[in-house]
């Protein structure tokens, strides 16, 4: 077709995610079983002058808002919102776009907990009922090369950490740290609003098998106190990694220890 970009479709029809059961679903890709209770899509999107003008109208996002976006933020703002419309499609909740509040976070309804993420040209959404979860974090990460870790990693690991698992941090465990703690802060900025940052939790022992774990290192709020722990999920397609964070309404998926 001329005038199309590279990507041939819009949204894409492939399933590269390695260690998650996929199929297609409205032209989506539906993560199936990524968690218990939740319902995650994905999408590739592409902000080229081409598949800019195929953009549709959201529900319940007004015009003049994504007007008012550049190109490659209008095309993954888009690209998020239809993942989450999905999503709560898939909740029996109204297929209405969140919108974005002052913080630029999405703004679920009331009875929805979710999170949105968006890395190169994927864009991802997980949501689920807010009496199965209080908090949903999910992150997308290209994969960083030696370099890129090694820019980041005194921000990413605190001392602790780099004394834990050696000074010279190798990129895959730095990349995995920096999406895990980016999956926290999205499943625990909107319950507790307290910002933070990557040395408020570390890594509590070597991720393996897709399954990791965080622990806090201060005190947000009475609930969330130094000590309390996370589990983390990951998963890695392509030169991507997806990370995601479940807070459970009771401790069940979480734990509380004031000792490394």
């Amino acid at each position: 077709m001329k005038g199309a970009c590279a990507l041939s479709t819009w949204p894409c029809r492939t399933t590269p995610f390695h260690g998650l059961k996929c199929k297609q679903h409205d032209g989506l890709v539906e993560l199936v079983g990524i968690a218990e209770d939740c319902a995650c899509f994905a999408q590739q999107f592409c902000w080229c002058a081409h598949c800019s003008q195929r953009l549709q109208p959201l529900p319940g996002v007004a015009p003049s808002t994504i007007g008012r976006m550049r190109a490659r933020r209008r095309a993954e703002f888009v690209a998020g919102r239809l993942c989450a419309i999905q999503s709560l499609k898939s909740l029996n909740s109204p297929a209405t776009a969140p919108a974005e509040g002052p913080d630029r976070a999405p703004v679920w309804p009331d009875n929805i907990i979710g999170s949105i993420t968006h890395s190169g040209h994927w864009a991802l959404s997980i949501a689920a009922g807010r009496q199965h979860y209080s908090g949903i974090g999910v992150d997308l990460e290209e994969q960083l090369s030696a370099q890129s870790a090694a820019e980041i990693r005194a921000q990413v690991f605190s001392e602790w950490e780099r004394q834990r698992f050696g000074i010279d941090v190798d990129a895959s465990l730095t990349g995995l740290a920096f999406s895990a703690k980016e999956s926290l802060f999205k499943a625990l900025y909107p319950i507790t609003r307290q910002h933070f940052g990557f040395h408020a939790a570390h890594i509590v022992d070597k991720p393996r098998n897709g399954f990791m774990q965080l622990r806090l290192d201060v005190d947000l709020d009475p609930q969330f106190r130094k000590g309390r722990q996370f589990d983390v999920q990951y998963d890695y397609f392509g030169d991507r990694l997806l990370t995601w964070i479940l807070v459970g309404k009771t401790r069940t998926n979480t734990s509380h220890t004031n000792d490394r």
